[in-house]
């Protein structure tokens, strides 16, 4: 079979991460496989460590940004659809889009295609499935988005606006071009089928070997280490978990490790938090590999949250 994998990042999270996972799979099957990415942070073209994977790089001023979140790019989505229409694909599989969504929907149009559905930004304008007071919501298909979590600010409101907008674009653009959604998780596919999304559940493959168990195990019982990793960013709950962890760790010996990519708009406000206290370590974004030795050398993986989780790596990770 040929099959065309896309992924807007080449290295981000949990999604990236099983996006290879899945290259590598279809490809140990005999399959021959098409790897598309669209991420600024990579060089463009044909990868020269792995000649099926090409990446359009592009990476628009930021005064631009916001206009390409209205309009599909012509002249990009020329140029994904003549690489996909050379490679003539069975199946594409859409693991991960948002800003390209326009894009990746044009492309797959004439093909068969389904999508992983990663997150509750399927079914909500803000992504999280929790209004302003934290409360879960059922959806967009099943709420009044813009009475229930509506901002107080004038400016906020008008991006909230703007949000749905989008959404509301992007979900008409993706019913007509795939076929059938996939969820990892049973609640999320609920919510996706009641929001009129055809989704089936598939749960996520592990890779055991990757965690240094023997390690681990020498460690059991220990709880001196702390460990949150993932994208650092405000609804992820880091600002709680770190308040929390400054009042518990002040008679005791122990340590908090926080990895990952960090979100540009909190920047200055988790490096205040973090510095006002000497039993935190900030690590930055680190290569999966060091990832998972770093893990293997924590007593607890802590995962706070402010929205409706998904079926994160980091769980699965962490109960290995």
């Amino acid at each position: 079979m040929r099959y065309v994998l896309i992924n807007e990042f080449y290295s981000f999270g949990g999604a990236e991460v099983q996006s290879l996972r899945e290259k590598h799979l279809m490809e140990s099957k005999g399959h021959k496989v098409l790897y598309i990415t669209f991420d600024p942070a990579f060089p463009q073209g044909r990868d020269k460590d792995e000649p099926n994977h090409f990446n359009f790089a592009v990476d628009y001023p930021k005064n631009l940004r916001r206009f390409y979140y209205f309009f599909r790019d012509r002249r990009l989505s020329a140029r994904v659809k003549r690489l996909v229409d050379s490679f003539a694909p069975d199946l594409i599989h859409v693991n991960n889009s948002f800003f390209y969504s326009y894009v990746i929907s044009y492309v797959c149009r004439n093909y068969r295609a389904f999508k992983t559905v990663r997150d509750y930004g399927a079914v909500c304008p803000n992504g999280l499935c929790a209004d302003n007071d934290k409360n879960v919501c059922r959806g967009a298909c099943k709420e009044q988005c813009l009475k229930r979590c509506m901002p107080k600010s004038i400016k906020q409101k008008i991006k909230f606006g703007l949000a749905v907008y989008k959404f509301n674009k992007r979900k008409r653009g993706e019913k007509k071009a795939i076929d059938l959604f996939a969820c990892p998780s049973r609640t999320l596919t609920e919510y996706c089928c009641r929001n009129g999304l055809k989704t089936c559940c598939i749960n996520n493959p592990f890779d055991f070997s990757v965690i240094n168990t023997e390690a681990a195990l020498q460690r059991k019982g220990s709880i001196r280490k702390f460990l949150y990793y993932g994208y650092v960013t405000e609804h992820k709950g880091v600002f709680e978990l770190i308040d929390a962890f400054k009042e518990f760790s002040e008679d005791k010996d122990v340590t908090l490790e926080i990895a990952g990519k960090l979100d540009e708009s909190i920047q200055s406000r988790f490096e205040k938090a973090a510095a006002g206290c000497d039993k935190i370590t900030y690590h930055g974004k680190l290569p999966y590999p060091e990832t998972m030795k770093l893990l293997s050398e924590i007593g607890c993986v802590a995962v706070p949250s402010l929205w409706m989780e998904n079926y994160p790596n980091t769980v699965l990770e962490g109960l290995a």
